[in-house]
């Protein structure tokens, strides 16, 4: 197995069957027995939803320029491969699934998982540097958190190349209940957390003198179980819940971003 060398990571105390797992070589996700809440920021099947049936993260080439139609084909083409429901939630990047790294903490039997992909070395930012276009001008932007290149496009179908390929990847499952504000608090701790690991590491933004906070397209998955026992109403940095949430992503991405910078493993899909 390709993720840190296991053939499966199980997710949820009632549910064994579910894992996270290699579902082939260019997909990494996790098919639930029963549908899960999953918050997230791509665009196939993204925003909120209560009745998820699972989630993927998809190792893509460069698609700039794809028609709505036909890049909403590619989605379900990935997840029919992958063996996954078509409104599975999905996130795409140029970076290879074999430098994917996954993290595991307990709170008080409480499972809490992390599975990123990094891919910082052509696109990192500095929130607040210049931008790459402006809508109305162009209408679209085909990035959906991470294939090959940002490209955005106007009502003609001109597209204009935005940046790089490079993303940062994010899926965090909690075998809990959260409430809806508690889960929402999960993107600033996450953020926070990259910011501060990009910082360590002396990336910077290719679009301006400053250390990067992220890339341009990074993507940000949270999936929680609304049938489990254990329910939380907090996740801040105070909270025993917030701070292990930290400590779990801070692992995973360490090693997703060393393993970009020192481009180790199969550099075949270069982020």
């Amino acid at each position: 197995m390709l993720i840190d060398g296991r053939d499966g990571w199980s997710l949820f105390s009632n549910e064994p069957a579910t894992l996270l797992r290699r579902l082939n070589a260019t997909t990494v996700g996790a098919a639930f027995a029963t549908p899960k809440r999953v918050l997230s920021d791509t665009s196939w099947f993204g925003g909120w939803r209560d009745l998820a049936p699972g989630v993927a993260n998809h190792q893509m080439g460069d698609c700039c320029g794809l028609s709505p139609e036909a890049l909403a084909r590619f989605c379900r083409e990935v997840l029919s491969n992958a063996q996954l429901p078509e409104d599975s939630t999905l996130q795409l990047t140029a970076a290879t699934m074999e430098r994917a790294s996954v993290a595991q903490h307990h709170l008080s039997g409480v499972c809490l998982t992390a599975s990123i992909t990094a891919g910082v070395r052509h696109n990192a930012v500095w929130a607040g540097d210049p931008p790459g276009y402006q809508e109305p001008d162009y209408r679209r932007f085909t990035s959906m958190n991470g294939e090959g290149a940002a490209c955005a496009i106007k009502d003609n179908g001109e597209s204009k190349r935005v940046s790089e390929p490079g993303t940062i990847n994010t899926t965090i499952f909690l075998d809990a209940e959260l409430d809806a504000h508690a889960l929402v608090h999960l993107f600033t701790i996450v953020a926070e957390v990259k910011a501060d690991l990009l910082r360590e590491n002396g990336v910077r933004s290719r679009y301006s003198s400053h250390l990067a906070t992220g890339t341009g397209t990074d993507g940000l998955t949270l999936v929680c179980d609304p049938r489990s026992r254990r329910r939380f109403s907090n996740s801040s940095t105070h909270s025993a819940l917030g701070a292990s949430v930290a400590q779990v992503v801070r692992a995973a991405l360490a090693v997703a971003l060393r393993r970009d910078l020192l481009e180790e493993g199969d550099s075949g899909g270069k982020p």
